[in-house]
């Protein structure tokens, strides 16, 4: 797995191809068509419906979705950090928004971000700012230009952004919360 240093904080990047690539894009679908919204008004997780969706949490033992992805990230994060488990998950599922600020979970030891669909475009595309926690520091963040298929493993600690795209096409990325066990 290809290790990085952002301000003296791992960062691990690695690309995983899926073999359940298709069907976990369906179930995606599936999923944010049959979510139940209360009296067709918009649901607290999403944005708006222009910006996105964003699924509750899926309990890791409740089922089986993504469950190759979630044995391959748990793996990884088990050589990484014994002492941590999967303990739920999430997708978004987005076209075009503003930034997002995602702030740090203070019960997670580490979130891993999957990118399982990107737009096919010409430029680099929903540039992910990871934060120097330090704010006296310089750099004021590190640039990750996300790929397709790209697993992004950080310490949950960071505080991170995602700058738009700018383009309509559909974007896909499942997060992992990872927990010290108990």
């Amino acid at each position: 797995m290809h290790k990085f240093k952002f301000f003296y904080t791992p960062v691990y990047i690695q690309s995983i191809p899926l073999h359940e690539k298709d069907e976990l894009i369906k179930l995606c679908k599936a999923h944010r068509i049959n979510d139940n919204f209360d009296d067709n008004k918009l649901d607290q997780r999403s944005l708006t419906q222009d910006k996105g969706y964003y699924s509750m949490p899926f309990d890791a033992e409740e089922t089986d979705m993504a469950s190759e992805l979630r044995d391959i990230t748990s793996r990884l994060v088990a050589e990484i950090d014994p002492s941590s488990v999967l303990v739920n998950f999430d997708f978004t599922m987005t076209t075009q928004y503003d930034t997002i600020y995602f702030k740090e979970n203070r019960r997670s030891s580490w979130v891993a971000n999957y990118f399982l669909v990107l737009p096919k475009t010409d430029f680099e595309n929903k540039e992910i700012r990871l934060h120097n926690p330090n704010s006296l520091g310089t750099p004021y963040y590190e640039k990750i230009v996300p790929r397709e298929n790209m697993l992004v493993i950080t310490p949950a600690h960071l505080m991170y952004d995602v700058l738009p795209d700018h383009t309509k096409s559909e974007c896909i990325c499942i997060r992992m919360y990872f927990e010290e066990e108990r």
